[in-house]
Parts: structure tokens; sequence; C-alpha cells
């Protein structure tokens, strides 16, 4: 589904709102990603943490459909 110019406007106010309103503990990484993988037509998306060592990562909020998601894992 493609999204007016106004709608991904809209969009993107209210994720930097949240962004700017909220610290890291109280951040809803569900909803950016979310909002994120819509703005930019993604099948799939995924928020991440990396260790300090950038060796390892967890998952902290998943966007997308079983089939698409099955490709996303592929290439973490």
């Amino acid at each position: 589904m493609e999204l007016s110019a106004s709608t991904i406007t809209e969009k993107i106010l209210l994720a930097s709102q949240k962004l700017l309103e909220n610290s890291s503990e109280a951040m809803d990484y569900q909803y950016l990603t979310d909002t994120i993988s819509e703005i930019s037509g993604a099948k799939f998306g995924f928020f991440n943490f990396f260790s300090d060592d950038n060796k390892t990562f967890r998952n902290t909020a998943i966007y997308g459909l079983h089939k698409h998601l099955q490709t996303g894992y592929k290439l973490l």
C-alpha cells in the first residue's frame, strides 16, 4: 500500500515527537519499527541493539509477515 505524502509527513512528525519525548528505556521501539517500515514500503524490518563489541545483537522489534521475516532472518 502506497502512502500519500501527507500521511508520510504525519507519520514522520509523530515518530520524531516520540523520539524527542522519550528516553531509551521508555521508547516504543515497536511503534518506530512499524512506522519506518510502513513509510519506506519495507516488507520486513528489525530494530536491533548491538553489544558494545558489535559482535552480538538482540532484536527489540520486528515488522512484517512471517514469509517475509524468513528472508530478513537469513540476512541477519
